[in-house]
């Protein structure tokens, strides 16, 4: 084998090796999301008493309204307890119908940093749980809001990342509450390429190497 087939094999490995990679996934957060219930993606403006279920999917949330185990649109009412539009847990398109035991937030992705707007109508609302489930349905967070009891809204916040639905549950039979300015990060996973040693073409080249010389030497004689 001549010196320069050598030469080539040698820097093919070398190339090779210093370019072969694995591939790992790396989930970080994307752009945070905002639903202010103002305005529904799509059609605009937000009329009184609307049912929503899956308006926001495109956003990265759904909407529902459990009550008594049985699932139901929840609504959107404008300019009760606060300036604009807000969500609450109704089961109806009337305000002072039936208020469902739970709010639930479903999430599209796995998403982190969960904020949201809380409105307690009253001395019950600090006893209202809001509840963190992970993908697998397992309970991964659980908080009430200390001296949430007046009629004004307050911040709610969620520590726990990689979150999949949230339950709001009411405090007491028929208790009436709502959520407005919805945040949260939807997360992406993205592959990533990490260098690796390419031992096994390295030792390749080195066989072949070894392998020529040896050729060399024997056609010297």
């Amino acid at each position: 084998m001549s010196t320069s087939i050598i030469k080539k094999i040698v820097s093919f490995v070398a190339t090779s090796t210093a370019f072969m990679a694995v591939v790992t996934l790396t989930t970080k957060p994307a752009q945070a999301v905002t639903i202010d219930f103002e305005t529904l993606p799509g059609v605009g403006t937000i009329s009184n008493g609307l049912a929503i279920t899956n308006q926001y999917a495109s956003q990265g949330v759904t909407f529902s309204a459990i009550e008594d185990n049985v699932e139901y649109a929840s609504y959107i009412f404008k300019d009760f307890g606060s300036p604009g539009s807000a969500m609450f847990n109704m089961t109806t398109s009337y305000l002072f119908g039936n208020r469902a035991d739970i709010l639930r937030l479903s999430f599209t992705t796995l998403v982190d940093a969960v904020k949201l707007d809380y409105n307690p109508f009253g001395f019950y609302g600090d006893q209202t749980l809001f509840q963190a489930f992970n993908s697998g349905g397992t309970l991964i967070e659980s908080l009430r809001v200390a001296g949430a009891t007046g009629n004004s809204y307050v911040p709610v916040s969620f520590s726990s990342s990689g979150i999949s639905r949230i339950d709001i549950i009411q405090p007491t039979e028929d208790w009436g509450y709502a959520i407005d300015n919805l945040q949260f990060e939807p997360q992406v996973t993205e592959p990533t390429p990490v260098p690796e040693p390419a031992s096994g073409l390295g030792l390749l080249g080195l066989g072949i190497l070894g392998g020529g010389s040896s050729l060399k030497r024997k056609l010297r004689r």
